[in-house]
């Protein structure tokens, strides 16, 4: 990031809004190229300040690719999951259950056991069926029918 400076991040990380725009993929694309594997970083950070919760739920999403070598990308998810927004709780739960990670089944246990959302209840299940199998589809395949994918770019 030699040439880039922090003010130039914040705006790049302020395009991560939630909305589905030319602007917010081209602010993605930089950061992107900016961080590499360190993105996840970058959003734990901006995660803890935003208030606005498309935005975490934005931050969330560019994460999950990288929760398989990312512990920050993990970390983000843990931390999401007690989130006050119904969606950004279920994004958390969906990067948990991309990461695969069988230490994760204790975490996510009590999360369950603290938890009155029954929405959020079950993308917790969700998540533990996915770690257990093995299989991140089984997130979005809450039925294992085969036919529901769960694609992360």
């Amino acid at each position: 990031m030699s040439s880039t400076t922090e003010s130039e991040v914040d705006a790049l990380i302020d395009h991560l809004d939630g909305r589905d725009t030319e602007q917010h993929w081209n602010a993605v694309r930089r950061l992107r190229e900016l961080f590499g594997d360190d993105l996840p970083s970058v959003l734990l950070d901006s995660y803890r300040s935003q208030t606005q919760w498309r935005r975490r739920n934005s931050y969330l999403y560019h994460a999950i690719g990288y929760a398989r070598r990312n512990d920050d990308a993990v970390s983000l998810g843990k931390l999401a999951v007690g989130d006050r927004s119904k969606m950004v709780r279920y994004r958390a739960c969906m990067l948990l259950a991309y990461s695969l990670r069988q230490d994760l089944l204790p975490f996510l246990e009590e999360q369950l056991a603290k938890t009155k959302d029954e929405e959020t209840r079950e993308d917790l299940i969700a998540a533990m069926d996915a770690i257990v199998e093995q299989n991140h589809n089984y997130f979005a395949d809450r039925d294992h029918s085969g036919m529901v994918k769960l694609i992360v770019e």
